[in-house]
């Protein structure tokens, strides 16, 4: 959903004479944080490859998305961040009354075809995803519940926190590539207007 978003982002943006250079160039505080957290989120796959054991292994892909929860809130006042922090700590909220995991409801998944997918988080083989029921109302509507169609190619069960945070990143993109041509607009029009009154 985030790659659809990304996407979908750049086509608005594109569509509003806005600029890829300029979201290039646009400047996010924090992001030296970045490498800790994506570290974090791999050291469970990094103990099964060297062979070595870290206590509490679901904690840390949950550690990961604390740490990007808190570049997001340096980068608040950007248009679309605050859409995103909020998808964000809707899903924090979820796992950290599961465990630290992400719940999926077992008979959602099966239905989009995730079979394979759903034994393997129900025999626990991925860390960051729990198996749930669909009794305990707030894991099915903050957990991985929100189907769509069944025609659709990618990933097709989503939580209401990837939603929001998918609208937020649409919101982000499209806005930093307009941003700068809106200010260089505005600095021409201001310029000519004092040019005019020096006449």
């Amino acid at each position: 959903m985030y790659l659809e978003a990304i996407l979908l982002g750049l086509l608005i943006g594109f569509i509003r004479n806005g600029s890829l250079q300029n979201f290039i160039n646009a400047r996010f505080k924090g992001w030296l944080f970045m490498p800790i957290a994506f570290i974090l989120f791999l050291m469970p796959y990094f103990s099964m490859i060297f062979n070595f054991e870290i206590p509490n292994e679901n904690l840390y892909p949950f550690s990961a998305i604390v740490v990007c929860s808190l570049i997001l809130l340096m980068n608040f006042g950007k248009r679309g961040m605050k859409l995103i922090l909020l998808g964000t700590l809707l899903n924090i909220i979820i796992m950290a009354i599961n465990q630290f995991q992400m719940p999926l409801v077992y008979d959602q998944a099966v239905a989009t075809g995730l079979e394979t997918f759903s034994n393997s988080v129900k025999q626990g083989d991925i860390i960051n995803y729990i198996m749930v029921s669909s009794e305990n109302v707030i894991n099915v509507i903050l957990g991985k519940h929100v189907l769509l169609p069944e025609a659709y190619p990618l990933n097709r069960i989503l939580s209401l926190g990837d939603i929001v945070i998918s609208l937020g990143i649409v919101f982000l993109i499209q806005e930093e590539m307009h941003y700068h041509v809106s200010k260089l607009r505005g600095t021409m029009v201001n310029f000519s207007y004092q040019g005019r009154n020096r006449r």
